[in-house]
């Protein structure tokens, strides 16, 4: 048999993820994609390799810390058009 016991206040956890601030749509143009920006056309969730896929970009994205995905905009060259 296992006995924990706690003595004081339990602290919360020491590091906080960054916050991001909201955006508008006319913040878009000024950014470009990155370790914490992804632009995405559209999703398709017709086929399971591009369900993998998006599940792949989302948890890269959430292991990072705070980022974004923004669908429904197309870019070019890693900028958004």
């Amino acid at each position: 048999m296992v006995k924990i016991s706690v003595t004081g206040a339990v602290e919360g956890p020491k590091r906080l993820r960054p916050r991001l601030e909201p955006l508008v749509f006319e913040d878009l143009a000024k950014l470009q994609e990155g370790q914490d920006l992804d632009f995405k056309r559209t999703i398709e969730m017709d086929k399971t390799e591009r369900k993998a896929k998006l599940v792949d970009d989302v948890v890269a994205f959430l292991n990072r810390g705070a980022a974004r995905i923004v669908i429904g905009v197309e870019e070019k060259q890693g900028l958004f058009r």
